[in-house]
């Protein structure tokens, strides 16, 4: 992969990661239990960590190979949106989170093998 392609691919999943932090945030006030908010507020706190690496990641040397992000993400994202406006159940929205930080991990893990990201920074 070329650099301009990585550095494009980061700041794809930058914009997405963004987007469903602004979602966590506002679902979390929909939430009718502590436990709910508490789940939301770990997701938050779990995004911002993967954001605050981007730049490090975006000025990494590409790998060779890196996963496509998910065409259908910032869709994804929109519709837990909406569907928030109906229901305050974050089932949805933790799920998004999960992948995003499960395709944070897999974007990294190429620079790991080739000794370019530091292990203990993939989560």
């Amino acid at each position: 992969m070329d650099q301009g392609k990585f550095e494009t691919l980061v700041d794809d999943f930058g914009a997405s990661a963004r987007d469903l932090v602004d979602l966590v945030e506002h679902a979390r006030y929909e939430q009718p239990t502590a436990v709910a908010i508490a789940r939301l507020l770990d997701a938050r706190e779990q995004l911002l960590a993967l954001i605050a690496r981007l730049a490090a990641l975006r000025a990494a040397a590409a790998p060779d190979d890196a996963p496509a992000l998910p065409a259908d993400l910032p869709e994804r994202i929109a519709q837990a949106r909406v569907a928030l406006k109906s229901s305050s159940d974050s089932t949805t929205i933790l799920q998004l989170t999960a992948e995003v930080a499960a395709l944070f991990a897999a974007i990294v893990a190429p620079l790991q093998a080739a000794g370019r990201w530091p292990r203990g920074r993939a989560r």
